[in-house]
């Protein structure tokens, strides 16, 4: 056995043109598919830290902005509530003196029928009187000195 330096030589030669061919027709297209594939994979990675960091400050948003419409909720309810009660408060303050008016009204009514009804008793006792007078004095007085009584009797 004997070493042939020119089938050494040939097949040095054949392994590098191989490996060129490989390197220029495999390896570099795998290589170039696999980097392209390892950046897509490592953009749609950071896509998806970058959307789940916005998701979470929209959440954050979302929850302080549910927060404050609570919190303006209860504020506008208060105040309704203070208005309300105001607006209750002048109701029935307004009842009260336009009950007290009435009442006012009745007594001013109860009051002008009393009056009346004193002036009538008043004429009518006058009345009375002077017929109980005309009937006890007709014997002891003329009828000049019984009228001129009458009149007196009834101009009080």
């Amino acid at each position: 056995m004997e070493i042939n330096f020119y089938q050494i030589l040939f097949q040095i030669l054949n392994f590098g043109v191989v490996m060129y061919l490989l390197n220029k027709v495999l390896y570099k297209p795998v290589m170039k598919m696999l980097d392209d594939r390892a950046k897509k994979i490592n953009e749609g990675m950071s896509q998806a830290e970058k959307n789940l960091k916005a998701g979470e400050e929209i959440e954050k948003t979302k929850k302080a902005e549910v927060s404050k419409a609570r919190k303006e909720a209860s504020a506008i309810i208060t105040a309704a509530e203070v208005d309300a009660k105001k607006k209750a408060d002048e109701i029935v303050k307004k009842a009260h003196e336009k009950a007290k008016e009435e009442v006012a009204s009745i007594i001013k009514a109860a009051e002008k029928e009393i009056e009346n009804a004193k002036a009538k008793l008043q004429k009518e006792s006058a009345t009375i009187a002077a017929a109980m007078a005309k009937k006890a004095l007709e014997d002891a007085l003329t009828t000049k000195e019984i009228e001129a009584i009458t009149k007196k009797l009834l101009a009080l």
